[in-house]
């Protein structure tokens, strides 16, 4: 077993980290190079934390490093695509998304956080009314809250992706300062759950994406509320309110009137068509008095690094057990490690076959 560990590790730091130096490794996972050296080659056996800091350095699941097979608590994912609009061809930016979806994956890995299923209805309708009304004013609480599903939301994300553990889903959106752009993002992760949308480690198809883009403006344009309405006498105004409301943008709202063929006055479509959203809301909508600009808020949250308190809290005991470091930690509170002030006592080492053991890997 030792042997083929050490084989593992290799192929994965050279494909990982081609240009560190085993003696750069082994410092940073805490390891003596002549101990890395002896451990790599099969004449040692790993220690149990040793197994986990590579783990966590690697990328790559402690079940994996062990057994050489895929960890049955790998997450399915739902990445969503991006169109080109001069082409009509969509795809995705698995390499840009993959990091993001290692380190999401690894945070819950770390603290075994797998004990939360979605409750999350087939049908836009049903959603809406688990979320409540005016839900996109706090979208991503009430997501948590009302439909047991995690929310997390970091930067330098090229989209959206939904992880399906087996008995947890996490959606992962980007940091934007555009939140109606967030909003539908959400709403269309939402909809990938609630349609079943699962492909392995790939990116979705044009029917699912299709069909999570009809449920996402369903969940926050009711069809029976936009078909209410006089399109051909509407004014501005009553239009930014609308757009506010639902926190959709000038573009989606104009997407979902043209999908559910719905006549518009000229003025309405061309302005659809010219202003960004902030615009229309800057020139038509009347915000609430108050010492805070509401849409500047908006913006803010929207852009804000988010990751659940369990999340956090589960890690934070974790430190203070001894059975992880605190960088996974300082990673979601995007600050330095060294700057994250928490217990760390010193873990307690135990052998491969200990921790193998308790992963469920060797017979009795």
């Amino acid at each position: 077993m030792n042997t083929e560990i050490g084989a593992r590790v290799r192929a994965r730091l050279h494909s990982v980290a081609p240009e560190l130096k085993q003696g750069e490794v082994a410092e940073k996972i805490e390891m003596t190079a002549d101990s890395l050296s002896r451990a790599l080659s099969g004449n040692r056996a790993f220690a149990a934390v040793e197994l986990a800091r590579l783990a966590e350095f690697l990328h790559a699941s402690t079940y994996w490093l062990i057994t050489g097979e895929r960890d049955p608590s790998e997450p399915l994912v739902v990445a969503r695509h991006t169109l080109d609009q001069s082409t009509g061809a969509r795809h995705v930016d698995w390499d840009g998304l993959q990091s993001v979806v290692d380190d999401v994956t690894l945070a819950y890995h770390q603290v075994e956080l797998f004990d939360r299923v979605p409750n999350v209805p087939s049908s836009a309708g049903r959603v809406r009314d688990l979320l409540g009304s005016d839900f996109v004013r706090d979208f991503a609480d009430r997501v948590e809250n009302n439909l047991e599903v995690d929310v997390v939301r970091v930067d330098g994300l090229p989209s959206a992706a939904t992880l399906r553990f087996p008995s947890r889903t996490v959606v992962i959106i980007g940091e934007t300062p555009n939140w109606f752009y967030e909003n539908f993002s959400l709403a269309h992760e939402v909809a990938h759950v609630a349609l079943g949308h699962e492909v392995s480690n790939e990116h979705s198809t044009a029917a699912q994406e299709s069909a999570a883009n009809e449920f996402a403006a369903e969940l926050l344009m009711p069809e029976e509320t936009v078909r209410s309405i006089d399109w051909e006498r509407v004014k501005l105004s009553e239009v930014a309110e609308l757009v506010w409301r639902w926190g959709v943008s000038t573009a989606a709202l104009g997407a979902w009137l043209d999908a559910l063929a719905i006549a518009v006055a000229p003025a309405l479509a061309d302005a659809l068509a010219s202003l960004k959203t902030q615009g229309l809301l800057r020139r038509y909508w009347t915000p609430p008095t108050g010492p805070i600009d509401e849409i500047t808020r908006r913006m803010d949250a929207a852009a804000t690094r988010r990751f659940p308190i369990p999340l956090q809290e589960a890690h934070v005991r974790a430190i203070a057990d001894g059975h992880v470091r605190k960088d996974t930690l300082a990673w979601m509170l995007g600050v330095a490690p060294d700057s994250l002030e928490v217990d760390e006592p010193g873990p307690t080492e135990g052998n491969i076959d200990a921790l193998a053991d308790a992963l469920g890997l060797l017979s009795a």
